[in-house]
This record gives C-alpha cells, sequence and structure tokens, in this order.
C-alpha cells in the first residue's frame, strides 16, 4: 500500500521511520536542554558555596595576621614588655593561636644573669648558623602547657630562625615551612610578625640593615590550619558538600596545610582555584563539589523527560500501525467483496 502525500510518494514504513526518530529527536533535546539547566543551577549553588568558604578561610587568615599586627603595636609601645601584661593583652587571642610568644634577642656572649632570662637550647648540642645572637623566648602564653618554654632560645631550630631572619629583613610577617608546634605536639606553622623601636618610615628603615640595627623582637605564634579552620568551615552548614585544601610548595614538594571536608573532591570543571597570600608565602587555595554534593543535587527530570517521551512516541507509532492495519483490513475485504460481486456477474 502507498500513501500519498502533497507531490511525493513516501512509503508507510519511511513514514513511520521517520515519526519515530522525529519523537526520539524531540525528547532527547529536551531532556538534554533540561540537564543543561539543572547543570547551571547547581554550578550556581557551587559557586555561591565556595564563595562562602573562600570568605571563611581569607578572614580568618586575616584575623590572624591582624592579631599579630596588633600585639606587635602593644610591644612597640611599651617600655618594657611585662609579663602580666603581656599575658593581659595576648590572652583575648588564643582563640586565633594555640600559643603566643615574645621573643628578645640578646648578644650570644652575654651571660643570662644580666638578661634576665636562663635560656636553653631547643636540641641540646645544637649547631646553629648564628653565632651572634640568641633568640630566647621571654614571655610564653597558651591554654596548654607551657612549662619549660620560657627561656627557649629559637635559633637552633634552623627553620624558625631562617623565618626570623627573613621577617627582621622585610620586616613583614612571615611563616616557617613545616614544624612542631611548641604548645602541642601538632605539625604547623610558626609565624614571626618582626617588632621594631625608632625605626623611621624612609631612608634606613626601608633597608634590611636598617631594621636590623632597630630590632626589638619578635611575636611569634603556632597555628595548625586542620584543627583551627574545622569550626570556621563547619559553621556554614555544609559539611561534608564541600571538599577545601590550602596548599603551598615547599623544598620537598607541595604541602597541603589544611584539608577538610566530605572526601575527595570530584574532578569537575567547577573547582574553585585561588591564589592567596599570607605571611610571605604564597598558597593555593582549592574548593571543589564532593561526591555528597553531587548526590544531593542529583535529579531524574531529564531521565523521566526522555523516558515518557519515547513511551509517548511508541504509542504514536503504535496507533499508525494499528490505524494501518484496520486500512489493510478494510482493502483486503473490498477486494474480497468485489471478487465476489465479480463471480456473480459472470454466473448470472
Amino acid at each position: 500500500m502507498k500513501i500519498e502525500l502533497p507531490g511525493v510518494m513516501l512509503s508507510y514504513r519511511l513514514v513511520v521511520i521517520c515519526v519515530a526518530l522525529t519523537g526520539i529527536l524531540l525528547s532527547a533535546s529536551l531532556a538534554v536542554f533540561v540537564w543543561f539547566k539543572q547543570l547551571d543551577e547547581w554550578q550556581q549553588r557551587f559557586d555561591l558555596g565556595a564563595m562562602r568558604h573562600q570568605h571563611a578561610v581569607e578572614s580568618k587568615l586575616s584575623d590572624i595576621a591582624n592579631a599579630l599586627d596588633d600585639v606587635g603595636r602593644f610591644v612597640a609601645a611599651s617600655e618594657e614588655v611585662t609579663e602580666a601584661e603581656f599575658r593581659f593583652f595576648v590572652t583575648p587571642l588564643l582563640k586565633l593561636f594555640y600559643g603566643l610568644s615574645w621573643i628578645e634577642p640578646v648578644p650570644a656572649d652575654a651571660p643570662a644573669a644580666t638578661t634576665g632570662v636562663r635560656w636553653h637550647d631547643m636540641s641540646p648540642g645544637c649547631h646553629t648558623s648564628d653565632r651572634d645572637w640568641r633568640y630566647p623566648i621571654r614571655h610564653y602564653v597558651t591554654n596548654y602547657s607551657g612549662d619549660g618554654l620560657t627561656g627557649l632560645d629559637m635559633r637552633c631550630d634552623e627553620k624558625r630562625l631562617t623565618a626570623m631572619l627573613h621577617a627582621r629583613d622585610s620586616g613583614q610577617l612571615t611563616a616557617t615551612d613545616e614544624v612542631i608546634l611548641l604548645a602541642r605536639p601538632l605539625p604547623g606553622l610558626a609565624l614571626f610578625r618582626p617588632v621594631f623601636r625608632g625605626l623611621p618610615d624612609k631612608g634606613e628603615g626601608s633597608r634590611p640593615d636598617g631594621r636590623r640595627a632597630h630590632l626589638r623582637g619578635y611575636v611569634s605564634a603556632g597555628v595548625n590550619f586542620s584543627g583551627m579552620f574545622g569550626p570556621e568551615l563547619a559553621a556554614l552548614g555544609d559539611t561534608g558538600l564541600y571538599q577545601v585544601a590550602l596548599s603551598s610548595q615547599a623544598a620537598t614538594g607541595e604541602h597541603v596545610w589544611l584539608s577538610w571536608g566530605g572526601g575527595k573532591g570530584l574532578a569537575l570543571p567547577w573547582e574553585r582555584k585561588v591564589q592567596l597570600r599570607f605571611a610571605r608565602k604564597q598558597m593555593t587555595l582549592r574548593i571543589s563539589p564532593t561526591r555528597q554534593f553531587w548526590l544531593q543535587r542529583h535529579d531524574a527530570t531529564p531521565l523521566l523527560i526522555l523516558l515518557a517521551g519515547l513511551a509517548y512516541t511508541a504509542l504514536i507509532v503504535a496507533w499508525m500501525n494499528s490505524q494501518n492495519k484496520r486500512r489493510r483490513q478494510a482493502e483486503m475485504l473490498a477486494i474480497a467483496r468485489s471478487d465476489d460481486l465479480i463471480d456473480r456477474e459472470a454466473r448470472l
């Protein structure tokens, strides 16, 4: 049987194939459109959450730097930094640090009796690169056990000594590579904020030799990002949905200072990567969605649209087949009746 279209003769099978393909393409196109609309919505939600996490990390780093600047200004303005005054000023800041200390350099050949501080090496018998100065802790304040830390000579730790000398020559807050914190046996960063007395703003004050001549000491603090940032990030209410990592390049390769979230982040192009500068360290902040984020946002609407479109196409094809079958049956019946009529006429 042939179906006659305007100006064109097409077979019935070709029509059915065209209808089926059209239905499949329309269903798939609509499903893909809805899928990409959902992806855009999920990406917007991720970007919003990632910005909140980035802001939390940057605010925490800024609070740490500002707190050490405040302590540095307090010490610089004091004629004599007493233990009671130092403790009173820095105790409210212990929520940001595991411990805060005031380090005041003394000549290496000066006897302990003349300085009022008995010092002891961090490592007995250490071979330090600085033979001219000692860097003993004069005051130490912590919520944990700080017994025996007063008088500790920081020059015997090469990482801490290197950071102190860089802080002195640059006049900026400087962080070490990974060290074991003094207050608690945890890996972390030791921060050193140099304090100067009578340092001019220009001329001599802008040169390393001028800073060395006016150095008064260091405000030092220990931080462990994983332990300190966890409560801040958990307070955002998105625990398990985001993977947050803060890292920097060290001599031994990339070091991850903070790894927080609900498992490994997914390798999606949505990852938010931000370069940060903290305590003269170049850090990389990466925020990526986790599998839990994906599962929470997962929606079966595109699949349902595709299945519904395919089912509707199948119904149309079935209806067309049914109509074609009835038409063929009617034609066969008409042919049979016509043949019967011809036979009757022949007999007559």
